[in-house]
């Protein structure tokens, strides 16, 4: 068997294009001219795609009319057929995922300005405790059989199942409250209502609606009771949770800063 040795390949016109082999091995392609192909790749003397450069610096890698990728000083773009293709690139397919995408900041889902940018997505667990605005905590405990939330942009969604086992030392006449949600509300928002359910031994004194609130800035749920069409928000007193087997469930949503 027989060996060439080659230590460079020039252009005949002497153009300056060059292949050089060095002494580790690693091979360096020169293309001294314009933005173009670097290499070539064929089968069967069909093209099949291209390694090029392209804005005088950008790596690109491109099939013939199928997907590829233009690499710039700090991104990396989708590419095809020698351009920037936008919008028509998919990345991965219905039965040939990726697996976990880590990334730093947010993404931009269905356009490009602020109201599209998702920058946090969050799921956990809170600690609801209840109290009261009269008197003290003694030894009051709340008993929680399960508590969650899903934040999702600016929006958090809040839920739980509760008891308020003990009442401590709080007034039968104390305005009630849920401390412990996960963040606190928005300074500038507004009001935000949510849904309650009074599952077991409630003393509900009438058949009045009970509501639950999150007030601008807040990190707990206000309860109250519309007791006439001129007084909405009367708060719901701790006696109503005076038998210690009571069981609510409650859910709200609530935007954050």
């Amino acid at each position: 068997m027989s060996t060439l040795e080659l230590e460079n390949i020039k252009h005949p016109d002497n153009s300056g294009d060059n292949i050089a082999l060095a002494s580790n091995g690693s091979i360096t392609i020169d293309r001294q001219s314009t933005d173009g192909t670097i290499i070539d790749f064929r089968k069967s003397g069909t093209n099949i795609g291209t390694i090029g450069v392209d804005n005088g610096d950008n790596l690109t890698i491109s099939g013939n009319s199928h997907a590829g990728l233009n690499f710039s000083d700090n991104d990396i773009n989708p590419y095809k057929n020698g351009n920037y293709a936008d919008g028509i690139i998919d990345l991965g397919y219905t039965t040939s995922r990726f697996k976990d995408l880590h990334l730093s900041g947010g993404i931009y889902v269905g356009g490009q300005g602020s109201a599209n940018y998702l920058d946090d997505y969050e799921e956990g667990s809170w600690t609801p405790v209840f109290h009261a605005d009269s008197g003290s905590t003694g030894s009051s405990s709340t008993t929680v059989f399960g508590a969650n939330y899903t934040k999702v942009g600016n929006m958090v969604t809040a839920h739980c199942h509760i008891r308020w086992a003990n009442q401590g030392s709080y007034s039968a006449s104390g305005n009630v409250t849920l401390g412990g949600l996960p963040f606190a509300s928005y300074g500038s928002g507004s009001r935000y209502s949510g849904s309650y359910s009074m599952l077991k031994n409630i003393e509900n004194p009438d058949t009045l609606p009970f509501a639950i609130t999150v007030i601008k800035g807040a990190d707990y749920i206000y309860f109250s009771r519309q007791i006439s069409d001129l007084v909405v928000k009367d708060g719901a007193k701790a006696s109503y949770w005076n038998n210690n087997l009571n069981e609510n469930a409650l859910s709200i949503t609530y935007q954050v800063g």
